[in-house]
């Protein structure tokens, strides 16, 4: 049974002087995100802790993540090798090879152009994109989160209040296709029935998605932003911090990262963040820049997710949400902002992974043909658990929540 980390005292700090997985990508030092010495200006080690959590894991190619937004340039130096390729498909022949509804879908779909063409209108997609995925060690630009990672791009209109249609059904393609994450850096205020089949249809299918909790400045516990706040065991919301663990503020244009201390689940690093690509410039293959923005943080916890899946892949949406809301670090700035009081720490996250299947794995070594102590033989039901189709305390059926967990909204 899964336990909780409330008072486990994680305790495997590994100092950041010793840490080797430092990479060669000329920007890494800038990213104070994963790694802040104060490189920034910042508070040193407000951070996520991303040197030390690759001593644990470092993803895996398996794991795949959907990025909705305005598309990818799928060229681009640092991400090219992270796209994903419908392997069942045969590109432009016009034939809807794997008979998925979509004619040569071989990295994605547009659905607001109703095309293949998943190319990256806006260049906000790949800012997203490379928090994530874009490859380390590599001498080019920046370290994403997760070392290897599979990104799916699915194009739909970038603006406030995204078209109904064009994000419901990008959320059912991602899962019908193999997504384990949607990543959805987008928001406005308008509730979707639409839209809400579709995140009810993911969460049914077990398929984690992370929403910005939008720019707003405001609380979303009684001003809602959506798809962040529909309410599903299976979104994680996402605020923005500073490089001081501050709530992001970004500026005049940009507002200020939304907040709620029940709708909003999560803070993670979202001002002034270096990523691939440009927003409405000219995108070329090797463009960086430096950028702010719930947008940001979102990916920052696709990442870890991503990281964590990679771990232990038998992990619910639900348990990948407690964990980071657990495992974050309790920052005094933010207590009562958002859920975990705290920004995500992906080192604690996969710390807790790693302990907890080390403990299953002791918990579950018998000997052939023995029971081990405190279970029993199929067909018998020993006192105090229960029948199938009744849930143990710690476990939920679907729709429900597990002890310590709380629904959204």
């Amino acid at each position: 049974m899964k336990k909780s980390i409330i008072g486990l005292g994680i305790s495997l700090f590994i100092s950041t002087n010793s840490i080797a997985t430092i990479t060669n990508d000329p920007y890494f030092l800038e990213q104070w995100s994963h790694n802040n010495t104060g490189q920034t200006g910042g508070i040193t080690d407000a951070d996520i802790d991303l040197p030390e959590a690759w001593q644990i894991e470092t993803g895996n190619k398996d794991i795949m993540v959907a990025i909705i937004d305005s598309g990818i340039n799928i060229n681009h130096e640092d991400l090219k090798d992270r796209i994903w390729t419908n392997t069942a498909e045969i590109p432009n022949n016009g034939i809807d090879d794997d008979n998925n509804g979509f004619i040569d879908d071989i990295n994605g779909w547009n659905f607001q152009n109703n095309s293949s063409d998943v190319s990256d209108y806006m260049g906000h997609g790949t800012l997203v994109t490379g928090i994530i995925a874009a490859v380390p060690n590599n001498n080019k630009g920046i370290a994403g989160i997760a070392q290897n990672v599979t990104i799916m791009p699915i194009r739909i209109q970038q603006k406030e209040n995204p078209d109904e249609t064009q994000l419901s059904n990008a959320i059912t393609y991602a899962v019908d296709n193999g997504a384990d994450i949607i990543n959805m850096s987008l928001a406005g205020r308008n509730y979707s029935a639409k839209v809400k089949t579709a995140v009810d249809y993911a969460h049914q299918n077990g398929v984690l998605m992370v929403a910005s909790a939008a720019n707003y400045g405001t609380n979303n516990d009684t001003s809602a932003a959506y798809p962040a706040s529909y309410g599903s065991p299976s979104i994680i919301s996402v605020a923005a911090t500073d490089h001081s663990d501050g709530l992001g503020n970004f500026g005049f244009v940009a507002g200020s990262s939304c907040y709620g201390a029940t709708s909003v689940h999560v803070a993670a690093p979202g001002v002034d963040l270096r990523t691939t690509g440009v927003l409405f410039g000219m995108n070329a293959n090797n463009s960086y820049t430096t950028i702010s923005g719930t947008s940001l943080s979102a990916p920052i916890v696709s990442g870890i997710a991503t990281l964590m899946l990679s771990l232990d892949p038998s992990l619910t949406p639900e348990q990948i949400k407690q964990i980071l809301i657990e495992t974050s670090d309790e920052v005094s700035e933010l207590s009562g902002l958002v859920q975990a009081n705290g920004r995500v720490n992906a080192y604690k996250a996969l710390s807790y992974v790693s302990q907890n299947i080390e403990t299953e794995e002791g918990e579950g070594e018998t000997e052939e043909g023995q029971v081990e102590e405190g279970q029993v033989e199929e067909g018998q039901v020993e006192e105090g658990q229960v029948e199938e189709g009744q849930t143990e305390e710690g476990q939920t059926e679907e729709g429900q929540t597990e002890e310590g967990q709380t629904e959204e909204g």
